[in-house]
């Protein structure tokens, strides 16, 4: 909203003085700073919900000075917590299965129906009833 006197000064204001189109900001050079600043955020949080709360503060610090060390660190630290997540998730299950006491892992995929000595009745694929053997 203009007041009176901002709209006596504009009509005072010579023509040649105004501006005939807005004026562009380039500010996409600035782009890359706000992508690592989000970056730093997810790698902190990331930190602390590893429990790892003394990394964390060193680079919440290091991304709040905006320091030049922070920047080609990333992705190493990035490898890093991908493989301290994958190790904790494999250490996860290892501790589950000994807890278990199941005596060696094995999936469904390595199972062999054909070896069992279960006879599961199969299922004629046109009625869906189970067949005689």
């Amino acid at each position: 909203m203009l007041c009176a006197a901002d709209a006596q000064m504009s009509a005072e204001i010579p023509a040649r003085l105004t501006l005939r189109e807005e004026p562009n900001a380039n500010v996409h050079r600035y782009d890359h700073l706000r992508e690592a600043s989000h970056a730093a955020e997810a790698m902190v949080a990331t930190l602390r919900s590893l429990k790892l709360h003394g990394m964390a503060q060193a680079v919440a610090n290091l991304a709040q000075q905006q320091g030049p060390a922070l920047q080609p660190a990333q992705p190493i630290l990035h490898d890093l917590l991908k493989a301290e997540v994958a190790k904790r998730e494999v250490r996860t299950v290892n501790y589950q299965l000994k807890t278990a006491r199941f005596p060696a892992y094995r999936d469904l995929a390595g199972l062999r129906f054909k070896n069992s000595s279960i006879q599961v009745p199969r299922r004629s694929r046109k009625s869906g009833k189970p067949q005689q053997p």
